[in-house]
């Protein structure tokens, strides 16, 4: 008998597929963002349409790398505030990284957006006074902004175990890097170990967001009040 999910042809042995199994939201967000590049080397973020990603939607985040290596949440689920226990916008991902793990993490978002390539992390974070033992995994999926840089990410984050006292930090456990192939030649990147990973067939038909969604609303510019002095000048002659 096999131990398999699915039926005739598309059998997937369940040793091949624990993470899959373990956290069904990171599946959801990948084959979304596959579907969105349509053949392209990455999609646009501007094209994110939270229906597309409703079942995953509290454990997803977008970043925006500010500089080599280094990435600040724009958006972010519920699951991102849970774990640092605050509002976690402008803040930067290393936070939910140990100082350990900071390096290491530098290095893959570098990568990512460079090269670019996606990245998928194993996570666990200690044991310590109200904080049991969390391991996870985190996806990251490079996007590209409207100035045509592929300066933002698309990520999601799935936990096993409870979030305890906040906030929680993670060790990075192991790392993967999937270099991208598509109709843009990516920019080259630094010497590290990448896999080709093939470009999955998309949705023919993308629905467009009417409500925003994952849209950064810009704050419109308004111009101070102008007030009156509190004083006179005269002049006597």
């Amino acid at each position: 008998m096999t131990n398999g999910i699915g039926n005739g042809e598309n059998v997937i042995a369940m040793a091949q597929a624990p993470q899959q199994l373990r956290y069904p939201a990171l599946s959801q967000i990948e084959g979304y963002w596959q579907a969105l590049r349509r053949g392209r080397l990455v999609p646009d973020r501007s094209e994110l349409d939270p229906r597309g990603m409703d079942r995953a939607l509290d454990t997803a985040f977008v970043l925006e790398t500010i500089a080599p290596g280094h990435g600040r949440f724009r958006v972010s689920g519920s699951t991102i505030t849970d774990l640092l226990g605050m509002e976690v916008r402008g803040m930067p991902l290393s936070a939910l990284f140990g100082p350990a793990a900071r390096p290491a993490l530098a290095e893959i978002l570098q990568e990512l957006v460079y090269a670019p390539a996606t990245a998928d992390l194993r996570l666990r974070s200690g044991r310590a006074i109200g904080k049991p033992v969390l391991e996870g995994q985190m996806r990251l999926f490079p996007l590209r902004a409207e100035t045509g840089e592929i300066n933002r990410i698309l990520g999601c984050i799935g936990l096993t175990g409870a979030i305890g006292r906040t906030p929680r930090r993670f060790d990075i456990t192991h790392s993967h890097l999937c270099r991208l192939t598509g109709t843009v030649t990516p920019v080259a990147a630094a010497d590290l170990a990448v896999d080709d990973m093939p470009v999955a067939t998309p949705d023919p038909d993308p629905v467009p967001d009417p409500v925003g969604g994952f849209v950064e609303t810009a704050r419109a510019f308004l111009p101070a009040p102008r007030q009156k002095g509190h004083l006179r000048l005269v002049v006597s002659n």
